[in-house]
């Protein structure tokens, strides 16, 4: 992305004041899913005559950056048409796209003074040469992912696997599945079990739940600031990351308290299998 952070040697205008007494730069997008790629609709405006005009003379333009690390796309989209909305097409981003909003001059602006200059740059007047930064918006994210990568659902990313050297259940988060090792025996008799419907749910309670919560605190470990990149590309992750942002809207509740108690998300999206395998227990008893 491009840096924000940096000083200019002119007035910026930002979504807070700053270089100017009372103009900001107002910037909402929000982002559709279309049928051929994703939408980035955006609401910009300028609460200051003189720089409306630039705008209307074709001194200015907004512009969104768009950056994709995964097809390496690093690029200022500019709207055409008047419109309020930028494309990008499926085979320009995959997985995680960072955007952020500018205003760009598209022609050198000369002698550009204006009477909302804070005190620092009050009765200067600038040079600004086209392809300058002349407005920095809000920024953002978002994971472009598509159908051939969310597996079916939340229990299907999960594969088990039989170890000759692990004496314990062993949880491996690296592929594009999650991988449970397990010793021989154990995973033998799993998948034994496993041909029989009836043992499902309980299979759920013993393998499923503890492997779910194991990724989920993963997962919000990622959310808070852990950078990687290739884990959050994962398909599993994915998956369980769309399952999770469903159950968040379908009871109201905020994504971030579905992380905040793995457990209780992992039951969920299992459909609240404890209760399921323990009447089975009880029946058994």
């Amino acid at each position: 992305m491009l840096r924000n952070d940096v000083s200019y040697p002119y007035p910026v205008l930002r979504t807070f004041l700053s270089d100017y007494k009372e103009t900001f730069f107002h910037s909402d997008i929000s982002v559709e899913m279309m049928p051929t790629g994703y939408r980035l609709n955006f609401d910009f405006s300028v609460n200051n005559e003189r720089i409306t005009k630039l705008f209307e003379d074709g001194y200015l333009s907004y512009g969104v950056y768009v950056c994709c690390p995964k097809t390496m796309l690093r690029e200022m989209r500019y709207p055409s048409n008047g419109e309020n909305y930028i494309d990008l097409p499926a085979e320009d981003v995959h997985y995680r796209v960072e955007y952020a909003a500018y205003i760009v001059a598209v022609r050198d602006i000369d002698q550009y003074v204006d009477e909302d200059f804070e005190e620092g740059f009050e009765g200067i007047d600038f040079s600004i040469p086209k392809g300058s930064i002349f407005g920095i918006g809000d920024s953002g994210s978002f994971d472009a992912t598509y159908k051939n990568d969310i597996i079916k659902d939340a229990a299907s990313v999960i594969q088990i696997k039989g170890s000759e050297t692990e004496k314990y259940m062993k949880v491996d988060l690296d592929k594009d599945t999650i991988v449970v090792w397990m010793p021989i025996k154990q995973s033998t008799m799993y998948k034994n079990m496993a041909k029989t419907k009836d043992n499902l749910d309980l299979l759920h309670a013993v393998v499923t739940i503890p492997v779910l919560v194991e990724a989920i605190g993963v997962m919000a470990k990622t959310g808070e600031g852990v950078e990687d990149e290739e884990l959050s590309e994962r398909p599993w992750f994915l998956t369980i990351k769309k399952a999770i942002k469903d159950i968040a809207e379908t009871l109201g509740e905020t994504e971030q308290t579905m992380y905040d108690y793995p457990l209780r998300t992992a039951q969920i999206i299992m459909k609240n299998n404890s209760e399921t395998a323990l009447r089975i227990i009880q029946g058994g008893l």
